[in-house]
């Protein structure tokens, strides 16, 4: 082949990207010839191919081979003059490649804690070996390892210069990586900051750092409120994740109540400002109490469990409870040796001595390993049937209230912070719905332990209610106070001595103890309950009550002069003579008694007293005393209507004076119309923001009812559009007005439908169009049951999308104007678009009900793969089975295998082929649809085609109504 000159000039060398070598690339991509960018322990490259990337030993870089300058080209001073800052080597690590930097006093400080242990079994020994090789591939579970390596070595030493530097170093690095994953926002962000969070409470507790300790939890509370928003209400079953990171808190607040109690009790001339005293004092006295140095570093060397990363997807493993219930045992023992007047402080000394705290929790830590997901199964301790059986979680949050709140250890001035007591009691509501089937199971042992466990979860609330008014647990007050309802129906003990034996034959004080009077209200509290729920009268609901307080006691409520309570109306004044009569049953007047008696009643008793009261004459109760405004808080605020936008604002400026009243507030409804509003109130003001500032603060939250004007679209939006504040809500409605009856845009909320613990939303005249979700904005599964569109102009697509994120929608309604006004935009014309965007939750719909006229089809809809769909709603039969076409008809309607319920909004027979499809296939549901009992229809009887009439008389288990009173209201 000749190629000529011009030929040649046309061709252009073919020329590469420069780029810069990369030497310490992963060995994967150096393989595949492409630039590494070098990211450990995964590069981008490997990650988004999804493959595995490994990096090479470091090695020692070569002498450079060429120079700028040859010897004596050069004065000595002339290179200080040019010289650039450097910075300063990074450390290297000689045997193999980590995901964080580690200097060779890491690397010892790592081979220390491995060696750790010794005197364990092999098994033992060697399972957590593999967890710290396991640990050696993740940067926080690593970090976290040496973190707990460094205090091992400070406790077992007994001093800190050793290490005290590659400690400082991790800490830092530690608190750099938090500040860096609170701008994320997903799981896998939050795991890693709780945990790197938790280990820094352990650090400052062990420096001897209370107050940065406290610091450390206070910010960890903040974060797990925003970010796992449990509230009052029992969250879903976790993920292994999260289960993790819960119990990591839970062990490491109990930790830091354990040290602060400990430092106060025995320390109490050692401050702050001399932590080096603090360790070597606490340091002599673990030599000196039972057990010894053993348990608590044998303690230590177990905490990595607790941060893992976990390699198996199997949930976590159900544990038997007696070893932490001997511990508790032993605890209680010393407990009583004391009198209830008694200074506590020698008491929780005996504690310390006796090594059972460091016992207790030593128990908890195993009991964890041995729940683990991935835990082999042939060494796993066998747990009888009938025994103690429960989750860890569970078990650990009754045993640390048990501790903390009934035997009064390590307390002292500081109660529990109500955030975290709100959290862990939602957990243990949940671990006690979920062994609820022991009731029924015959089972006497596993029934008195799911007793114990709720009556310890009452009994802390309790506490917690009349030490610190803290309005925010009430609502969880009340769901203990019915599980032990429940216990005492299924197993019918209704006296306070027989439920005091059963809690002893647990673990329970057997003498008088400081609250025992109280946990005698809450079991008769109970008992009101159940006379209340069989429509019994105030003095029968408080028999047992009174029978018990007839002889000594006979002054919880001598007396209630209505002269002093300066009340109107005869309602309070006849309602407190009764509760007076009841309570005290001999009114007693004594010289110089005080008169207001009614104070003496634990504010259990008040609560359900006030919450029998009308709220005019509430409001005159709570303007007695801060005592019973605090109380009245609770009953008065549950509820809130703001029906004009100026009462609005007067409520948000009284919660800035009382910030806690927002806690008591379960249901508000905003309705006030488009000509209500005023210029207090406009897009450009601050009072505008002032709507979503003023819902954010109703912690608990179940009800939101918004029916208010377009222009509060966008301030009301910002509620769902980041972490939710509404951490409790259960049921919303939206609904805003537009003064030319337009739609408004769904849009701008559309992240309510990703809210976590929403479970009925009801949407009327919106538009959605066909925008939805940006992909970064996906949720994960929501607990979200029934939705109702009602006459809403949606686009399928976008429907289609948002129902992939409900785990298991049971109810769906949209409704639509036979004529809508104005022409709708979004919305498809065929039902079988809207069908098609329902199957994304056919495993789980009951009921679908579509009120839309206009909606046809030319095909029979396909309805078999919803396989619990029970009742079905249309306006035409038409629509089930497609109108009437040129073309043959290849297959007809698929009805649900379960459906017992079908109606018509609209009369039959206007289609003649359709009517005998319809015909034939009520002819034929012993095959088709064999649970199918009613067909409902608007018409008379006689309006009815008189195929259908003789298909149904075939058909001996169906029932027609034709009784127009049967239409179905939304």
């Amino acid at each position: 082949m000749i190629i000529t000159v011009e030929q040649e000039q046309s061709v252009s060398p073919t020329t590469r990207k420069s780029h810069a070598r990369s030497r310490t690339g992963c060995m994967t991509c150096k393989n595949r010839r492409v630039r590494c960018d070098e990211q450990r322990p995964t590069c981008l490259n490997c990650e988004t191919a999804g493959l595995s990337c490994g990096f090479a030993a470091p090695s020692l870089p070569l002498r450079e081979r060429r120079k700028s300058y040859l010897p004596g080209e050069q004065q000595p001073w002339a290179l200080i003059a040019k010289s650039t800052p450097v910075a300063p080597p990074k450390p290297i690590s000689v045997c193999y490649p980590c995901p964080i930097e580690m200097p060779l006093k890491s690397m010892e400080l790592l081979h220390y804690f491995h060696k750790a242990g010794g005197n364990d079994e092999l098994a033992l020994r060697c399972k957590r070996q593999n967890l710290l090789a396991l640990s050696m591939h993740h940067p926080d579970a690593l970090r976290n390892t040496l973190l707990i390596a460094g205090f091992h070595y400070i406790v077992n030493a007994g001093r800190s210069s050793d290490f005290k530097p590659t400690l400082l170093l991790h800490k830092i690095e530690t608190i750099r990586s938090v500040n860096k994953w609170l701008q994320l926002s997903d799981s896998k962000a939050y795991a890693m900051c709780v945990r790197q969070i938790s280990t820094l409470c352990f650090s400052e507790c062990y420096l001897g750092h209370s107050r940065a300790a406290e610091t450390h939890l206070n910010g960890l509370m903040k974060f797990l409120d925003i970010y796992c928003p449990l509230g009052m209400v029992s969250p879903v079953e976790p993920s292994n994740t999260a289960e993790l990171s819960i119990r990591y808190i839970m062990l490491t607040y109990s930790f830091i109540s354990i040290c602060k109690s400990r430092v106060r009790v025995e320390l109490v001339d050692v401050g702050e400002e001399a932590p080096p005293e603090v360790m070597a004092a606490m340091h002599d006295r673990y030599k000196v109490e039972a057990g010894g140095m053993d348990l608590k570093l044998r303690s230590m060397e177990m905490i990595p469990y607790f941060f893992a990363p976990l390699s198996s997807m199997r949930g976590f493993c159900d544990i038997d409870a007696s070893t932490m219930i001997k511990c508790l045992l032993s605890m209680t023992e010393i407990c009583q040796l004391r009198a209830p007047a008694t200074d506590e402080k020698p008491v929780q000394q005996l504690v310390w001595l006796e090594g059972a705290a460091v016992k207790w929790i030593l128990a908890a830590i195993e009991t964890h390993v041995e729940s683990m997901p991935w835990q082999d199964d042939r060494t796993r301790k066998e747990i009888s049937p009938g025994g103690m059986k429960s989750s860890w979680s569970g078990l650990f949050i009754a045993t640390q209230l048990y501790v903390h709140q009934v035997l009064g250890l390590w307390i002292l001035d500081a109660p529990l912070e109500v955030k975290f007591h709100s959290h862990i009691l939602a957990y243990l509501s949940w671990d006690l719905a979920r062994g609820e089937s022991c009731l029924e199971a015959g089972s006497t042992v596993a029934s008195n332990f799911w007793f114990w466990k709720a009556f310890v979860g009452a009994f802390s609330l309790a506490r917690h209610i009349e030490t610190d008014h803290a309005v925010a647990l009430y609502p969880l007050r009340r769901q203990f106070v019915r599980l032990l309802y429940k216990w005492s129906e299924a197993t019918g003990i209704k006296t306070w001595k027989e439920a005091r034996e059963i809690l002893i034959g647990i673990v329970w004080p057997r003498s008088a103890f400081t609250h025992g009077s109280l946990a005698e209200m809450i079991w008769y509290e109970s008992q009101v309950n159940i006379q209340e729920s069989r429509g019994s009268s105030w003095r029968e609901a408080l028999n047992h009550f009174n029978h018990k307080h007839t002889t000594a006691h006979t002054t919880w409520l001598h007396c209630l002069s209505p002269n002093k309570v300066h009340l109107k109306g005869a309602i309070v004044k006849s309602l407190l003579y009764r509760v007076a009569e009841m309570v005290a049953i001999h009114p007693v007047h004594q010289p110089g008694a005080p008169i207001d008696l009614l104070a003496r009643c634990p504010d259990l008793l008040i609560v359900s007293i006030l919450e029998t009261l009308p709220k005019h004459d509430l409001c005159s109760v709570s303007r007695l005393n801060k005592r019973y405004h605090a109380l009245a808080d609770a009953v008065l605020y549950n509820t809130v209507q703001w029906l004009k936008p100026e009462l609005h604002l007067i409520f948000s400026q009284s919660l800035s004076r009382r910030p806690r009243r927002g806690s008591a507030i379960e249901e508000v409804k905003l309705a006030y119309p488009a000509s209500e509003i005023t210029r207090l109130i406009s897009d450009t003001l601050e009072p505008m923001s002032s709507v979503s500032q003023t819902i954010s603060t109703m912690s608990n939250l179940k009800t939101l009812d918004i029916a208010v004007p377009v222009g509060l679209l966008h301030s009301i939006g910002n509620l769902f559009n980041g972490p939710f504040d509404l951490a409790c809500l259960q049921s919303c409605t939206l609904f805003y007005q537009d003064e030319d009856d337009q739609y408004w845009d769904l849009q701008e909320n559309i992240h309510i439908f990703t809210h976590p613990t929403l479970e009925t939303l009801v949407i009327k005249r919106a538009k959605l169009d066909d925008r939805g979700f940006e992909p970064i904005e996906r949720p994960h599964n929501t607990a979200l049951k029934t939705l109702h569109l009602i006459e809403c102009d949606i686009n399928d697509d976008t429907l289609s999308d948002v129902l992939m994120f409900p785990e298991a929608l049971k109810e769906f309604v949209l409704t639509q104007r036979e004529e809508p006004e104005p022409e709708l935009e979004e919305s498809s014309s065929s039902i079988r678009d809207y069908m098609m965007a329902l199957k994304e939750q056919c495993h789980s719909l009951e009921t679908i009900t579509i009120d839309f006229p206009m909606l046809a089809s030319g095909r029979a809809l396909a309805l078999r793969e919803f396989v619990k769909l029970k009742t079905l709603r249309l306006n035409w039969d038409y629509q089930l089975f497609g109108k009437s076409t040129k073309k043959p008809r290849l297959h007809s309607v698929g009805l649900p295998p379960e459906l017992e319920t079908l109606e018509f909004f609209n009369p039959l027979g206007t289609d003649e082929e359709v009517t005998d499809l319809l015909a034939n296939a009520i002819q034929s549901l012993h095959i088709t649809c064999r649970k199918m009992k009613e067909l409902i229809v608007l018409v008379e009887e006689a309006e009815i085609p008189k195929e259908v009439l003789e298909a149904i008389k075939s058909q001996p288990q169906l029932h027609l109504s034709s009784n127009l009173d049967t239409i179905f209201e939304i």
